[in-house]
């Protein structure tokens, strides 16, 4: 069986942008260290 990740990048506009990208990066290595097989941000 392959699992897949989606994940919307909904981020405050008052939040640090650059901080919002390292957390989405880090759900994405978090993704690929568990072995999901496919990650989609829309």
């Amino acid at each position: 069986m392959k699992f897949g990740f989606f994940a919307m990048p909904l981020h405050l506009p008052t939040e640090n942008p650059v901080l919002s990208l390292d957390r989405d990066l880090e759900m994405i290595q978090w993704a690929e260290d568990m072995d999901y097989d496919e990650f989609y941000v829309g």
